[in-house]
């Protein structure tokens, strides 16, 4: 199905349109701004590229191959080459973004695999927004021969945010590749697994042979692992947005809030609302 939107692109803009765009860069449109008036939609889009798209005014709900992902002000996400996106914007407000995308052509297998792990929702870093509007500056049919520039932009624009996510879900470089799987289905939909067993069924591999890859390569068993990255990524919603901990346990796969704040508590020693005033403290 082709993608639909509230106004295609190539309108011209006005003040009753539901959606507007511009882009930077070739035929890929590596770099791009939108604003959608409220109850604005875009989609289903079966993605070619990696596709970044951060939030500077309103909310996002994002259905990526079923899984639930909502923006809000200063959060972003990296959706992977493959999955089939819908959007739909702020009911109440205008919703504002920028993207950054790039093929996967350009990118080396370590820089895919780093970028898959971003596919949460994380806080915009202020590097990434300066690299956004560096590339939103060049102007529109600048020529051909910024194409390469703007691809070293974009690519080092990605990188950056996926080496933000990365640096929040500390895990070692797999050797094996159903542990690498492992990892990535884990990163990417936490809530999808209830058990070790489960993540076993995913890779395609028994539990046991699972679990002693896991002690080899990782120096923990994959229940462990499990928990470690669900709680951490439950950290990082509890840092950076308004959820609250019922809606924290519901996406990162925990039975309930009591769970999860005493998962919380084991991992960084302090009950998720004292993690979440000390956050909003550092932003006054």
């Amino acid at each position: 199905m082709a993608p639909r939107s509230s106004k295609p692109t190539t309108t011209i803009p006005k003040s009753a349109d539901l959606f507007r765009a511009e882009s930077r860069g070739d035929d890929l449109h590596m770099f791009g701004r939108a604003a959608y008036l409220p109850g604005g939609w875009f989609g289903p889009r079966r993605e070619a590229i990696f596709f970044l798209i951060t939030i500077l005014e309103g909310s996002v709900a994002i259905n990526c191959d079923g899984r639930h992902i909502n923006l809000g002000v200063g959060e972003g996400v990296i959706l992977p080459p493959g999955s089939l996106d819908f959007f739909r914007f702020d009911q109440n407000v205008k919703s504002v973004h920028h993207w950054c995308q790039i093929a996967p052509s350009l990118t080396s297998r370590h820089e895919r695999e780093l970028m898959r792990l971003a596919g949460h929702t994380l806080p915009v870093p202020s590097s990434v927004n300066i690299l956004i509007e560096e590339g939103l500056s060049i102007p529109v049919n600048a020529g051909p021969h910024l194409n390469r520039a703007m691809q070293t932009l974009a690519k080092a624009c990605l990188l950056r945010f996926a080496a933000h996510a990365s640096e929040n879900i500390q895990i070692k470089q797999p050797r094996h590749q159903a542990v690498q799987r492992a990892l990535e289905a884990i990163s990417m939909n936490p809530a999808k697994f209830r058990s070790a067993e489960d993540l076993a069924r995913h890779c395609g591999i028994s539990y046991s042979r699972l679990r002693k890859l896991f002690q080899d390569d990782q120096g923990e068993s994959p229940t462990a692992m499990i928990w470690r990255l669900k709680t951490d990524q439950a950290v990082q919603l509890i840092r950076a947005t308004g959820l609250t901990l019922a809606e924290v346990a519901e996406q990162c796969g925990f039975s309930n809030a009591f769970h999860l704040s005493r998962c919380v508590k084991d991992r960084t020693g302090i009950a998720p609302r004292e993690l979440r005033k000390n956050e909003q403290a550092k932003g006054q």
